[in-house]
């Protein structure tokens, strides 16, 4: 029984404290099903039992913590998180084996008799089992009870509630193992954060007609971890509730690479979560006027776009502008086009894909390079492959433009095309 609760104690607290942080998180979408799943459980138990109250408890910090009740509306002895000391309750002296996990009536027992739990909460009669998980973690009890002795519950009854018992585990450790694996991956991208386990790179942007270079597009490549891209690691730290600190170090680094004297622009990605909840003070600290170009991708949900304007304001004041990243991929761009009025609009590598030889590609960037002429934008092509791509990219009138024909990313491209 000590060494279960030392168990507890080393492990439980630390998922605990990381379930508050899940709430951002995808995972808590699985975690409020399966609590769907045990409260409708623990009713059902306790119905088909004719009790009055039914929870499942957890052990933690020397607490008895109630994580599942149900109970009858006109008998509420307890809600969901409440407490008390553990070693006050019937439910460690089931788990030591000093109480029976049946208790026909407390007053004829008498342990049950004398504990100040019978009185405060009523006790009557009693059933509770443990919770084991898989690795033998003791998690805590799943329990019932009523006001009044009941002679004619058995021990059939109390199997009933060791399957009970049984189902939570099966649940609670699906949970338990997603806030592991949720602090695992949260630890992963803390750490990358912290150790810089990543490069800047940058990507020429080429006038098309010349081929001269008039900017670079920062880029972050995590080269000391392989098989995965870097958007595996970005949607990673989104999912660990990282994604704002993940790319203020990456823009971080990449701000300390720019020259101080350059003809060419430097645009870096940014979020608007991180507009409107950083203090993106790389950018503010910049000289007025510098050549730097903030992307927002057309993937990013803008909820209330008066904000993201209002924190855009004091950025573009200073000389950043706006570009629209990804336009075409999706539905947004039109609408982010339209209220965040940006100074560049990037049509996404989808569109540029074999449009030499796709008239319906063709018509789309034909419109957008329309609508950047009546609202005085710059168009750029991303993703350019091809020769021929290139030349029907000319042909549309799209003077600036990016890709592996032209040049790839690079750690050293702002000294190579200087």
């Amino acid at each position: 029984m000590e060494k279960r609760l030392q168990d507890v104690q080393k492990t439980v607290p630390v998922y605990a404290k990381l379930a508050r942080q899940l709430i951002s998180a995808k995972a808590h979408k699985s975690i409020t099903c399966s609590d769907d799943i045990l409260n409708n459980l623990l009713h059902q138990a306790r119905k088909s039992l004719g009790m009055e109250v039914a929870f499942i408890s957890e052990f933690y910090g020397g607490r008895r913590v109630f994580r599942y009740v149900d109970s009858e509306q006109d008998y509420r002895p307890f809600e969901v998180d409440n407490s008390d000391p553990i070693n006050e309750s019937y439910c460690v002296r089931v788990v030591d084996g000093s109480l029976p996990e049946l208790i026909l009536n407390t007053q004829d027992n008498p342990i049950t008799a004398q504990l100040a739990a019978t009185k405060i909460y009523g006790i009557g009669n009693y059933i509770g089992v443990p919770i084991i998980l898989s690795d033998n973690t003791l998690y805590g009890t799943c329990c019932c009870f009523s006001r009044q002795p009941d002679y004619s519950i058995n021990q059939r009854d109390v199997e009933h509630i060791r399957f009970l018992a049984h189902c939570a585990a099966l649940v609670i450790e699906k949970n338990v193992c997603g806030l592991r694996n949720f602090a695992k991956q949260r630890g992963h991208i803390k750490d990358i954060i912290k150790q810089r386990m990543f490069d800047s790179v940058f990507q020429p942007i080429f006038d098309l007609h010349n081929q001269h270079v008039v900017g670079f597009e920062a880029l972050s490549r995590f080269t000391h971890l392989v098989n995965r891209t870097p958007q595996d690691w970005f949607k990673q730290a989104e999912n660990s509730g990282l994604m704002q600190e993940l790319e203020l170090a990456t823009l971080t680094a990449a701000m300390k690479q720019l020259p101080d004297n350059s003809d060419k622009y430097i645009t870096v990605n940014l979020s608007p979560d991180v507009l409107l909840h950083k203090q993106h003070t790389v950018l503010a600290s910049l000289p007025k006027n510098h050549r730097v170009v903030v992307e927002i991708t057309e993937h990013d949900i803008i909820e209330d776009y008066s904000l993201v304007n209002k924190a855009l304001l004091p950025l573009r004041n200073q000389g950043i502008k706006l570009a629209i990243d990804d336009v075409g991929a999706g539905f947004a761009c039109l609408k982010h086009i339209l209220l965040l009025k940006p100074d560049i609009i990037k049509i996404d590598q989808s569109i540029v894909r074999s449009i030499d030889g796709n008239t319906d590609a063709q018509a789309l960037a034909r419109a957008m390079v329309t609508l950047a002429y009546e609202i005085k934008c710059t168009v750029i092509a991303e993703g350019i492959e091809t020769e021929a791509e290139l030349a029907t990219l000319r042909q549309l009138n799209i003077n600036q433009g990016q890709g592996f024909l032209l040049a790839k990313p690079d750690k050293m491209a702002l000294k190579t095309w200087h």
